[in-house]
């Protein structure tokens, strides 16, 4: 065995090694969902490293695996950590999920190439590699991505510059800076801007172990950004150098840096948030949603929902705009979120809409577009009042909408042609509610009856059922001058259904 061999094998070496990782990845195990692989030079040296981590951590059993191909030389304990390919096959399929059970890699040589870990944080590497082989192992493992972090136990410096060499000019002068003074120097630079920005608040509330006021800060931080669109634009883009920064020096920051920087993070994931959240945080969920927020807003920006309502059936979604919900949105929030708030559950109405009701939903996105305009185009100091009336009188017009048609019994489609045939307020007052039931009701008929799958293709089919409609629509008295624009409005309604 070789002298190198012996020692990277050794058992003191390998105690250490597994200590110093588990101390580094504990400080950043919230970094993209906590996912780490690290890199061994032989069988043996994996095997060993994995258990005297579980002799340090036994809480890693189950988020530890070893990825090492079984030999038939393996003792019987070696061969069942090592298991068999279907058990790497599935393991690989988990490491890659966004909620892997599996947070931390060994491997030899597998995963090393063509294997695309997205979310994965931290490569440590114990193990010689060069040219080829090193940058297939830096660039499959992090795929994309603007940051990653990779741990050097066996001095690589040499072999990465003789393999940029074989790349290029550019990415060899770059890369072997010292990157993690490059990211304390970016870092500073983003915090004295934020600094200033955010002088009138003070940020002790983000450590009180009170988490409403942990909670009002984010959230007081959160609608000042929010005051002004260039503010937020410059925000959301100075953040994600903040982070990606962060990521990469994080563990020679001091804990009131770490607080600091956490809390502008956790500002930038609430904004994201709320650009596609289906509603606010009640008060039950502070809890655990500021924990969240903290947590989440260093993982990356996979913006995901704020808080989960239950369904997200259209009734639902309009319950959450009836006053008494409104009344309570416009206490608990800020005038800039509650605006968000409520723009984004009228936009989830809407799309719910458009999947049946092509007529209403263009109305709908119409008359938001209009009530918003101003304020998305607002500059300076812009007084909400009346963007905020405007928009809760036309949430309380789609809740009324809606209660109307359950009081009608309409549902689908048959609500959709009510609605056509609705709109046209002149035919509206010529007619009761009942004889558009009726309409609508024989209208679905007609269009299931002839809008198959090709009928868009075929005028013959069209012109029959061009007919059908006319001869209903006389048949129940429709006012002729608006027939012609009713047929139009519900062969449009027809095609968008099919």
């Amino acid at each position: 065995m070789s002298s190198i061999k012996v020692i990277l094998e050794d058992d003191d070496i390998l105690g250490l090694l597994a200590k110093d990782i588990v101390e580094h990845y504990e400080t950043r195990k919230d970094f993209l969902n906590g996912k780490a692989m690290i890199v061994m030079p032989t069988r043996k040296a994996a095997a060993k490293l994995y258990h005297k981590i579980l002799d340090l951590r036994p809480s890693y059993d189950g988020k530890l695996a070893a990825i090492v191909t079984e030999s038939n030389k393996d003792d019987e304990e070696t061969r069942k950590l090592f298991s068999n390919k279907m058990y790497r096959e599935n393991a690989a399929k988990i490491f890659k999920s966004e909620d892997s059970s599996i947070k931390i890699a060994i491997v030899v040589d597998m995963w090393l190439t063509g294997f695309d870990v997205p979310d994965l944080d931290v490569m440590y590497i114990f193990k010689k590699m060069k040219a080829h082989n090193l940058m297939q192992a830096i660039a499959r493992v992090f795929p994309g991505k603007e940051s990653g972090l990779i741990v050097d136990y066996i001095g690589l410096a040499k072999a990465l510059e003789d393999a940029l060499n074989t790349y290029t000019a550019r990415d060899k002068e770059f890369n072997l800076k010292d990157i993690q003074d490059v990211a304390l120097t970016i870092l500073k630079e983003k915090l004295s801007i934020f600094n200033e920005w955010f002088y009138k608040y003070d940020l002790i509330d983000f450590n009180s172990k009170d988490v409403k006021k942990r909670f009002k800060i984010i959230q007081k931080g959160a609608a000042f950004i929010l005051e002004s669109e260039k503010r937020k634009k410059d925000y959301l883009k100075l953040s994600l150098d903040l982070k990606h920064a962060y990521t990469v020096c994080a563990g020679i920051l001091e804990k009131e840096e770490h607080q600091v920087v956490q809390y502008f993070l956790s500002v930038r994931n609430y904004i994201l948030k709320l650009d596609v959240g289906l509603g606010p945080i009640g008060i039950g969920d502070i809890n655990d949603e500021v924990e969240r927020l903290v947590a989440e807003a260093i993982k990356g920006d996979e913006v995901k929902v704020l808080t989960q309502i239950g369904t997200t059936d259209e009734a639902t979604l309009v319950d959450l705009l009836r006053p008494e919900k409104i009344e309570e949105l416009r206490k608990t929030n800020p005038p800039h979120i509650f605006l968000k708030i409520i723009e984004n559950l009228l936009k989830q109405v809407i799309a719910e809409s458009r999947k049946t009701n092509l007529y209403k939903a263009q109305q709908y996105s119409e008359k938001l577009r209009r009530i918003l305009e101003k304020y998305h185009n607002r500059e300076g100091d812009f007084d909400t009042t009346d963007t905020i009336v405007k928009i809760i009188d036309f949430a309380q017009e789609v809740v009324a909408d809606e209660d109307e048609a359950n009081k009608l019994g309409l549902t689908g489609r048959e609500r959709a042609f009510y609605d056509a045939l609705a709109g046209n307020k002149s035919a509206y007052e010529l007619l009761t509610d009942e004889t558009l039931k009726c309409i609508a009701h024989e209208l679905r008929e007609v269009v299931e009856e002839y809008a198959t799958t090709d009928w868009s293709k075929k005028k013959s089919t069209q012109a029959k059922m061009r007919r059908e409609i006319k001869r209903l629509l006389k048949k129940y008295n429709y006012p002729p001058e608006y027939t012609e624009e009713a047929i139009q409005t519900v062969i449009k309604q027809a095609e968008y259904m099919m």
